[in-house]
């Protein structure tokens, strides 16, 4: 709240969530989830993730029983803070569920697939129906690189409300987000416009998983996409703000530790964080950052994006009036 970011997704990871004791610890969080939103005024919503690699298309039948849990147990959608979105007059509950047609997720029965986004959009109980956001590959529109390439997929990719393609790592640095912008995201968007599918590109601050992988060999750098004090991400925001065709970003993430996309705060400087271990701090491209500078960002990302604040291509804060 004190930043203006106005909501949250909550991820479900469905590994484990058969297990009542899982699934207990998975739902508290979510209640705490819900009295946070309701105290502080932010909206959240349900993201589920099927990407877990014990998970296969088992797992859809699990989530079909655990959104009924949700929905008539925890009364999840009925509670006002809960994020909603208007399609063909009617409000509805968002949705999200990330993995699906991931050639690395062993999720992979259209069928089975199909029958649950059907189920999801047109449930003869209108309390399940949902507007379902679906959380896919990066090249999902061509079916190469990281998406299965069946034709099947393109009739799951587009029977989405909403599709938030995963990016995080697909550019390194600001001209290769340019490039990718180009090649990869605008047509993306246009494509989903002719669809009347909303759109919702993935911006990242950085990255590094030199904190997952580094028993790795060879093991990856420390510092994988700079951040560049903010100017990496700001390039995103610029460029997501003045396409016509964006009206909404996917912000990854808000503690994702392991890859370095966290835009909580964290370690400012050497003197912040503990002396053991290596620690991947806000000064490592030689700029003096407060520790909440990603917060602060993301708020005028939001600002830019719904038009409060003029668009423009530089950062609109100074760090030095944070420290």
């Amino acid at each position: 709240a004190e930043y203006g970011i106005s909501g949250v997704f909550h991820m479900r990871f469905m590994e484990g969530i058969h297990i009542t004791k899982n699934r207990e610890w998975k739902t508290s969080v979510l209640r705490n989830v819900k009295r946070a939103a309701a105290m502080t005024g932010r909206l959240f919503a349900v993201s589920y993730n099927i990407a877990g690699q014990s998970l296969n298309d088992g797992v859809l039948d699990a989530l079909m029983e655990d959104w009924k849990r949700l929905v008539d147990e925890e009364k999840i959608t009925q509670h006002g803070r809960y994020i909603r979105h208007r399609k063909d007059g009617v409000s509805l509950p968002v949705l999200r569920i990330y993995g699906i047609g991931f050639k690395t997720v062993n999720v992979r029965n259209t069928e089975k697939i199909a029958e649950l986004i059907d189920w999801l959009k047109n449930a003869p109980e209108e309390r399940y129906r949902v507007f379902l956001v679906g959380g896919t590959p990066s090249r999902w529109r061509d079916l190469t690189d990281d998406s299965r390439e069946e034709e099947s997929w393109t009739g799951i990719y587009e029977s989405l409300d909403a599709i938030h393609p995963w990016h995080v790592g697909r550019w390194e640095t600001i001209e290769g987000f340019y490039r990718y912008f180009e090649n990869v995201i605008t047509p993306d968007a246009v494509h989903c416009e002719h669809l009347g599918i909303l759109y919702m590109p993935t911006m990242f601050p950085g990255f590094s998983w030199y904190n997952l992988k580094k028993h790795s060999i060879p093991a990856p750098s420390m510092n994988s996409i700079p951040r560049l004090g903010g100017k990496f991400m700001w390039a995103q925001a610029y460029q997501y703000a003045a396409a016509p065709n964006i009206t909404t970003v996917w912000m990854a993430q808000f503690d994702e530790v392991d890859e370095g996309t966290a835009i909580f705060k964290v370690g400012a400087n050497e003197d912040e964080v503990p002396a053991d271990g290596k620690w991947l701090t806000l000064d490592s491209d030689g700029i003096t950052l407060p520790r909440d500078w990603y917060l602060r960002l993301c708020g005028e990302a939001q600002k830019m994006m719904n038009g409060t604040i003029p668009l423009t291509e530089d950062i609109p804060l100074d760090p030095n009036d944070f420290l």
